[in-house]
């Protein structure tokens, strides 16, 4: 579940990614030392707000699992 406070009223579109190194931000990966993109996902369809109401989603965001061998 996400809880944004003081949003303006408008269309939003999300985006969600988990954040595998804890750094608070998405990070896109690198070749060398291999480090594959945090996943990222949308949410389908953008969210309209309005000033005191509450929003629900009705889409479910699915992340793949990952198993990744690292090189020793």
């Amino acid at each position: 579940m996400f809880h944004f406070e003081q949003l303006p009223e408008g269309r939003f579109r999300v985006r969600a990614f988990l954040d595998r190194n804890g750094n608070r931000r998405w990070d896109g990966g690198r070749l060398l030392p291999y480090e594959p993109p945090e996943p990222l996902r949308w949410l389908s369809e953008p969210l309209q707000t309005r000033p005191r109401w509450e929003v629900a989603a009705g889409d479910t965001l699915h992340f793949p699992l990952l198993h990744l061998r690292r090189a020793p």
